[in-house]
């Protein structure tokens, strides 16, 4: 009877087997190809990033963490998975765009020019919802609004990410006029088969844009046959930020230069001049991380973390009188390593305190090794 059960056993076994096969769990990095040159790097994106705690109604979040390459983050997922997919990861510390910074990585568009779509930003911002901000999906690039939920309703999305600025990074090119939804780039020229970079800014708040076509670009460079993104391989990305200080009518002003571009080649990228860091952001100091979307063609994309920025020994600056007696609370000032910094330009034109008012004297002292 005991074999007899055992026989039973087996084929019930086999039986459930057929009927119900058992599903392979396969992860997100398997979808980097072996032959794409991801560039080794001993950083660990876990370690920097959060995934996007976004909720929206009609798509889930499809980021992650690649486990086979440590370095790397996964922006948006492969044909495996479904079409009209959104994607967001957030840094874990802010930015102080009051010190300069280099950030370098690598990134992944896919390999089939034409067909790859939509894209990825790069973003920094300063939106109330944090790490759950994201934007539409389709040319939205899980950033900006006016673009449709996809199937099966179809609905158009005006949530986007607020007190913020995109580095767009887009493989396709959105200027279909027979879609009232996907016409982002309708007044650019056609980068179909090379897409484009841009800086983009996503809307303000309260949001004055009621169609994709008015988002619209603050930059806009087209890409050619040889520069194209989606070309099977991670391509170096830099970002770069060079703040400037000016002073009306006694208060501080904070603007400065954003620079980004690919292969290592200026000429491949643009720069975008903020004139006041608190239009854009209401803050000097922002999250940063990547959104990214498909539309009807699923696309893997990837990111590789080679620099993380203002990685260096932070500076604190003290604010004392000539008696040596404190007068403001210190200043921590991040950077990075060959980036020089001026604690001049760190300082209120007059400090107050009291009944008493100073004004800066010129001399500074550091207790640095440098």
């Amino acid at each position: 009877m005991k074999r007899v059960l055992t026989v039973a056993g087996i084929f019930v076994a086999m039986l459930f087997m057929l009927l119900f096969p058992i599903q392979k769990a396969v992860a997100a990095d398997d979808d980097i190809p072996p032959d794409s040159g991801i560039p080794d790097s001993a950083l660990k994106a876990p370690d920097y990033f959060f995934k996007s705690t976004a909720k929206p109604e009609y798509n889930q979040n499809r980021s992650s963490f690649s486990t086979t390459y440590p370095q790397a983050l996964i922006v948006t997922g492969s044909a495996n998975y479904q079409n009209w997919q959104i994607g967001g990861m957030w840094s874990k510390q802010r930015i102080d765009l009051n010190s300069a910074f280099t950030y370098e990585t690598a990134h992944y568009f896919g390999s089939r020019p034409g067909y790859d779509a939509d894209g990825m930003t790069f973003t920094l911002q300063n939106d109330p919802e944090g790490i759950a901000a994201y934007g539409a999906r389709g040319g939205g690039l899980g950033a900006y609004p006016w673009s449709r939920s996809g199937p099966p309703k179809q609905e158009l999305i005006s949530h986007y990410i607020q007190n913020a600025l995109s580095i767009e990074m887009h493989s396709y090119w959105s200027g279909d006029t027979a879609q009232f939804d996907d016409m982002y780039d309708y007044d650019y020229p056609n980068t179909k088969m090379t897409g484009h970079l841009g800086v983009v800014r996503p809307g303000e708040t309260p949001l004055t844009t009621k169609t994709s076509r008015d988002v619209g670009h603050l930059q806009y460079v087209p890409l050619t046959d040889a520069t194209k993104l989606s070309n099977g391989k991670f391509r170096p990305f830099t970002v770069k930020w060079t703040p400037s200080v000016t002073y009306k009518d006694g208060v501080r002003i904070l603007g400065g230069d954003l620079q980004y571009y690919m292969d290592g080649n200026p000429k491949e990228g643009g720069i975008f001049r903020i004139n006041n860091v608190l239009d854009y952001f209401k803050s000097d100091k922002v999250l940063f991380g990547y959104t990214g979307s498909s539309g009807t063609h699923p696309t893997f994309q990837a990111v590789a973390l080679l620099k993380m920025p203002q990685n260096a020994q932070p500076v604190t600056v003290n604010f004392v009188d000539t008696a040596g007696n404190a007068i403001q609370d210190p200043l921590t000032i991040p950077g990075d390593p060959g980036n020089q910094w001026d604690a001049a330009k760190r300082r209120p034109e007059w400090i107050h305190k009291g009944d008493d008012w100073y004004q800066y004297t010129g001399k500074y002292t550091v207790n640095t090794p440098d």
